[in-house]
C-alpha cells in the first residue's frame, strides 16, 4: 500500500489553500490524500459528543466538514483518490501520529489554530519539529486559487550539512513529479557577525572573511554536485552562490518557484537551516509552499 498524503482542514481559507495542494501534489506521486479535521477529545466516545440525537447532529456536522474538504480535493484534482478522515483529540498529536505512515503532512501557514494554524508555536510549529516525514506549510491564496501552481520549479537551500543533503533528495523528488528542474541556493555573506577583523587577520592572514565565506559556499556545493550526479543525473539542476542571508535569497526565490525546499536542522555557519532560524523564517515569509524536510544522516 502506498503511503498517503495527509491534508489538515477546518473550513479555513488557509486549510483549503493546502488541500488544493495536496490534492495536486497526491496526484502527481500518485498517492491517496487524506484529509484530516480534528474535532473532540481523545479517549472520549465519539470525541464526547456522546450517543445522543444531539450528539448524533453534532457528529454529522464535524463529519460534514472533513466530507467538504474531500470534495474540495476532488474538484481540484479530478482524478485524485481522497478520504474524509476525523480523528479526535490534539491536532498536533493527530497529525504527528498520521505522519508515521505519510509521504506528506501538508498544513496552512495561517488557520484558526484547530487543524492548520500556522503560526509556529502552536499546531504547525508542532507538527514542523514532531513529524515523521516531509512537512508542506502552505500560504494562503485567492479563492479558488493553489499556491506554487504555474511553475515546475523547485528551489533548494543547501548549506552541506546532514538536513541539506536530505532536502536536495526531497527537490529532485518533486521536480521528477513536475517534470521540472532544481535551483541549489547556498547564501553566503561577505561579513561576519561573530568574529572580529582582529581574529581574522590572524586566522586567514591573507583572506578576508568574504574571501572564506564564498570558498566554503563553493567547497560544499562541488561536494554536493559530485553526489547530485550519483543519485540525481536525471533531473536537470543549476547552482547558485547568492550574496546574502539564507533567509532573504530563499524567500525572493519563492516568488517563481513551485516549491521549496529546506532542511529540517542545518550547521549553522554558512547558511544555517536549523528550524527556529531559517528554516522557520523562510515558512513565515515564502510566497508559495515550503517542504521542510526531516533530518537524517548525510549520504555518503
Amino acid at each position: 500500500m502506498s503511503k498517503t498524503v495527509v491534508a489538515g482542514y477546518d473550513d479555513s481559507a488557509e486549510s483549503a489553500a493546502a488541500v488544493r495542494w495536496a490534492a495536486a501534489e497526491a496526484v502527481r506521486f500518485g498517492a491517496p490524500l487524506e484529509v484530516v479535521h480534528v474535532w473532540g477529545f481523545a479517549g472520549e466516545p465519539h470525541g464526547g459528543a456522546g450517543t445522543s440525537r444531539l450528539g448524533e447532529q453534532v457528529l454529522a456536522a464535524v463529519q460534514g466538514v472533513a466530507d467538504a474538504g474531500a470534495d474540495l480535493a476532488r474538484q481540484t484534482a479530478p482524478g485524485v483518490e481522497v478520504s474524509a478522515v476525523v480523528r479526535h483529540g490534539s491536532v498536533a498529536e493527530v497529525l504527528v501520529d498520521l505522519s508515521r505512515d505519510a509521504l506528506l503532512v501538508v498544513v496552512g501557514r495561517r488557520g484558526s489554530g484547530r487543524v492548520a494554524g500556522g503560526l509556529l508555536g502552536s499546531v504547525a510549529h508542532a507538527v514542523l519539529h514532531l513529524a515523521h516525514c516531509p512537512v508542506v506549510v502552505v500560504p494562503a491564496a485567492d479563492a479558488g486559487t493553489t499556491p506554487g501552481v504555474g511553475s515546475d520549479e523547485v528551489v533548494v537551500g543547501f548549506d552541506g550539512s546532514a538536513g541539506a543533503y536530505q532536502a536536495l533528495d526531497a527537490a529532485a523528488a518533486a521536480a521528477r513529479v513536475r517534470g521540472g528542474g532544481v535551483r541549489v541556493l547556498t547564501a553566503w555573506s561577505p561579513a561576519t557577525e561573530t568574529r572580529s577583523m582582529t581574529y581574522w587577520a590572524v586566522a586567514y592572514p591573507d583572506e578576508s572573511p568574504g574571501e572564506v565565506a564564498l570558498e566554503r559556499a563553493e567547497r560544499a556545493q562541488a561536494e554536493a554536485r559530485e553526489w547530485w550526479e550519483t543519485r540525481h543525473a536525471d533531473v536537470p539542476v543549476e547552482w547558485e552562490l547568492p550574496i546574502g542571508l539564507p533567509v532573504d535569497a530563499l524567500v525572493k526565490a519563492s516568488g517563481d518557484a513551485g516549491l521549496v525546499v529546506v532542511g529540517a536542522r542545518g550547521r549553522g555557519g554558512l547558511a544555517s537551516l536549523l528550524l527556529g532560524s531559517v528554516s522557520r523564517a523562510v515558512v513565515h515569509g515564502a510566497h508559495g509552499p515550503v517542504e521542510v524536510t526531516r533530518s537524517e544522516p548525510a549520504p555518503s
